[in-house]
């Protein structure tokens, strides 16, 4: 049997000495395998500060605990940014700690977005205000993760050892409020 071309264009051959013809389409597999495999740096989860305005459960970092020595200044992070960007153009999570408690927080996402890296931001959301969401914006973040621990404020606060952290993360929230940033 001779090769035989499909409509869409894949080569159908011969499977076995029967000549019953299956379908090969090599340029797909290759690519996808190439996907799959591929050692290029996808993810970033970058701990910029230790510092943070909550003390939760699960967390190494917190208000009771810090100042915290050693942490990279502002060339320091340009510089590991740099890096990171000759590696690939991966995904960078700014967190922590609380990544907003950095005053150079959005000078960092700037030189990221600068650099052609995607920049996004992992919060507790109680320092959010439009001001800052602004900033956000301004800076290149294209999206912010507030997290939420528990079915109800109750739960949440407790684990964040914070009364009153579900409304104060929620209440920077713009979509929590109704309204677009």
């Amino acid at each position: 049997m001779s090769n035989v071309r499909s409509p869409v264009g894949s080569n159908l051959q011969p499977a076995t000495s029967s000549e019953q013809p299956v379908m090969r389409n090599q340029q797909r597999a290759t690519s996808n395998e190439q996907r799959v495999t591929s050692n290029s740096l996808r993810l970033v989860a970058w701990e910029l500060t230790r510092r943070c305005n909550l003390n939760c459960v699960h967390c190494r970092a917190g208000s009771e605990r810090g100042p915290y020595p050693g942490e990279l200044d502002t060339s320091q992070c340009f510089e590991l940014l740099a890096q990171i960007s000759e590696e690939g153009k991966p995904i960078v999570i700014l967190t922590g700690g609380e990544p907003l408690l950095r005053d150079d927080i959005f000078e960092l996402a700037l030189r990221g977005t600068e650099l052609g890296l995607r920049m996004v931001m992992a919060t507790n959301g109680t320092l959010l205000t439009p001001g800052i969401i602004q900033k956000m914006k301004s800076s290149g973040i294209k999206r912010v993760s507030i997290s939420i621990d528990g079915a109800g404020e109750k739960q949440h606060d407790e684990f964040r050892k914070v009364p009153g952290g579900l409304q104060r993360g929620i209440g920077g929230d713009p979509i929590a409020q109704g309204r677009r940033c």
